[in-house]
């Protein structure tokens, strides 16, 4: 069994994205093993496939699946790199260093992005020496760390903003060729142009969105973080599964300005629906390996300041808090399959009633019906009782209201796929003729009759 070994820059976002990348792109994988090279205090990804040549075969399904990225990529209306001609920018990295050229203000990103894979195609051994162990330099140069992954390239802007600091403080990073600190504290992280093209070409792939907040533009991205933990086969694909559910819910057009404007409301739909799309096997990896439960998905969202960026408020979900959510959906009486269903019309009322909060005309009664829907569903994930018999009667009060729970309906099954209509049509209504009615009816119903659950059980 052949083995590649890869390390991680020390910058958060970015071992975060080449954990995310690598551990979706092992699909010829044995195992994975996420652990630290205790030498130089760097994180270091070694993965075992059945082939002579290893790091190969995963470069080359990373590079397809970042090819199937192109459209969304193309979609996003704009992206976390820094295009001003200026010392500094991210200009100077791409089109000076690269020989990629960045795009027009009114043009879209997807031919840059292909570009980059174009680039990364054509160097695969340059990206292959700096990120393997022996194509990592670590030392002192003139007073400053210097961790060069096989080049002299700065990496993007965003990459290395939020990094500077904590380097800086030398947390876990040791030169092991000289001796004594760096006596101006500064680091500098270089990387040649392949490691750069492929890692800018993979946060454009997870970028999932942006948006503002007022004169201020924020993006969101989601990602993965495996720490000190072997990973097997089949546990990587459910983990792959397992992040494309989470990356579809934070990049679906219809709610990706909820990590913008509300990031608890996110966090709480985000999690209600992952449990009901892969609750169940994530209960039953962790029963068989409660080391699993540690793993967790991340979003989080920067924005730009002059040349740099800074990070803003994000969310946290481990894969423990997805399972747990299983006995908790049981303590209030769900069992089976309709644990999983009604997590879903949690995670849609959540998200239609902050909807409605910023677009009816009623906006007060729908920010009080948001936030009563957030608590409540705090109040079942964590088992805080008290809350949720507050909340549980004020939603239940006023969703008697036919105007109210057919406009909350309406904007919930807006959330459902045009190919999972028919799956959410309720056996009553089968027979309608107008599918999208129907399926507004059979919404109508799943909210009134969770709610009346929730009361029954109270």
């Amino acid at each position: 069994m052949a083995e590649a070994k890869i390390v991680l820059p020390p910058l958060k976002l970015a071992s975060e994205i080449m954990k995310t990348m690598v551990t979706t792109s092992c699909l010829n994988c044995e195992k994975l093993r996420f652990r630290l090279d205790t030498t130089r205090g760097l994180e270091v990804i070694e993965v075992e496939i059945p082939h002579k040549n290893p790091l190969d075969i995963l470069l080359h399904n990373m590079l397809n699946i970042l090819r199937d990225r192109k459209d969304h990529v193309d979609r996003l209306g704009d992206v976390p790199v820094l295009r001003q001609r200026m010392t500094g920018s991210d200009y100077d990295i791409f089109e000076e260093g690269l020989g990629v050229k960045l795009p027009g203000k009114r043009e879209k990103w997807g031919g840059f992005y292909t570009s980059l894979l174009e680039y990364v195609r054509g160097h695969l051994d340059e990206v292959k020496a700096g990120i393997s162990p022996d194509g990592v330099t670590l030392g002192v140069e003139k007073g400053n760390l210097r961790l060069i992954f096989g080049g002299d390239l700065r990496l993007p802007r965003l990459l290395v903003s939020e990094g500077f600091y904590e380097l800086g403080k030398f947390s876990g990073l040791k030169d092991v060729k000289s001796t004594g600190r760096p006596s101006l504290g500064i680091v500098e992280i270089r990387a040649n142009g392949g490691v750069v093209a492929l890692l800018t070409a993979s946060l454009l792939a997870l970028t999932a969105g942006s948006g503002s907040i007022g004169e201020t533009d924020v993006y969101v991205i989601p990602t993965m973080d495996i720490v000190g933990i072997e990973v097997g086969r089949l546990e990587a694909k459910f983990l792959t599964d397992v992040f494309r559910q989470f990356n579809s819910i934070i990049s679906d057009k219809s709610q990706y300005w909820m990590p913008v404007e509300d990031v608890d409301g996110m966090r709480l739909a985000a999690l209600f629906e992952i449990y009901s799309e892969v609750g169940e096997e994530a209960e039953k990896r962790i029963r068989s390996r409660r080391v699993l439960e540690s793993i967790r998905l991340n979003l989080s969202t920067f924005s730009p300041t002059g040349l740099r960026f800074y990070r803003r408020e994000g969310f946290t979900i481990s894969l423990g808090e997805v399972a747990n959510l299983g006995s908790a959906m049981e303590a209030i009486g769900f069992t089976g399959w309709d644990r999983y269903r009604a997590a879903s019309t949690v995670a849609r009322l959540i998200i239609s009633t902050l909807y409605l909060s910023k677009i009816a005309s009623e906006q007060g009664l729908y920010k009080r019906l948001a936030s009563d829907a957030k608590m409540l569903a705090y109040s079942i994930a964590t088992g805080e009782r008290r809350p949720y018999f507050d909340v549980l009667y004020r939603l239940s009060r006023y969703l008697r209201e036919e105007d109210v729970l057919w406009r909350i309906a309406q904007e919930s099954s807006e959330l459902i796929d045009e190919e999972h209509v028919e799956s959410y049509i309720e056996d009553i209504y089968k027979g309608e003729k107008d599918r999208r009615k129907a399926l507004l009816k059979s919404e109508a119903q799943r909210i009134s009759k969770l709610l009346y659950h929730l009361v029954k059980q109270g």
